[in-house]
């Protein structure tokens, strides 16, 4: 099993409804992974150029494992717009249908002192760890981030002691602590290392309690 590959594998719900969360059938036999080369996006090239894009593509994916969250979690909150949209990606991240659940125990948000926010989703509530994605919400929009795969040799080269295992196909770490934070603080500081996986509307019904609107909700028209 691959470190993205869900151990959560609910083979018999049925699909969800097309259009909610993205249509069609679930499959059976593969469970969704955060490598970058998921999805058939280096399909179509000579085998030799693929070989070469995997090389590669192999890490730095959209996908950030965290074996236990520790206190970040405590420290981390449910956010209503953000459980609302965790609904579809915890279909998609575990292959579990998310009817019945209580999004607020499994997806908790927090913004770090450099002003950086991320989501931690857990797969089930007992669970200490899970996936964890960086974001941010412009004008109204809330964007997820990736890890541009092709910054790893930079990555390496300017982080040689990082707590952090690249050994497969996506970006893991034990845990959460300070020098684990320390190299996720720098280099969410850096551009060049982020790129924008998906966008959806953040705040559709303007709810004051979802805290991570960039807009002032009493100034928007009616």
């Amino acid at each position: 099993m691959r470190p993205c590959d869900s151990p959560y594998v609910d083979t018999d719900i049925p699909p969800p409804a097309r259009g909610r969360l993205g249509g069609g059938r679930a499959k059976r036999s593969r469970p969704p992974s955060c490598s970058p080369l998921a999805g058939g996006r280096i399909n179509g090239l000579p085998r030799r150029l693929r070989l070469l894009a995997m090389t590669a593509l192999v890490l730095l994916s959209g996908c950030i494992l965290v074996k236990d969250f520790g206190t970040t979690w405590t420290e981390s909150k449910p956010d209503e717009c953000l459980t609302k949209l965790m609904d579809s990606m915890y279909y998609t991240e575990f292959t579990r249908n998310p009817a019945g659940k209580d999004m607020s125990k499994l997806a908790h948000a927090l913004t770090r002192p450099n002003g950086k926010s991320y989501i931690l989703l857990k797969a089930d509530a007992s669970d200490f760890g899970g996936r964890m994605y960086r974001f941010q919400v412009v004008n109204g929009i809330f964007q997820r981030f990736r890890l541009v795969p092709t910054m790893r040799a930079t990555f390496e080269q300017n982080y040689p002691d990082a707590p952090v295992d690249l050994s497969r196909d996506t970006v893991s770490f034990d845990a959460l602590g300070a020098k684990e934070w320390e190299v996720i603080d720098n280099i969410a500081t850096q551009d060049e290392y982020w790129e924008i996986e998906d966008q959806s509307l953040y705040n559709t019904f303007r709810n004051p309690l979802c805290r991570f609107d960039d807009r002032d909700l009493s100034k928007i028209e009616n």
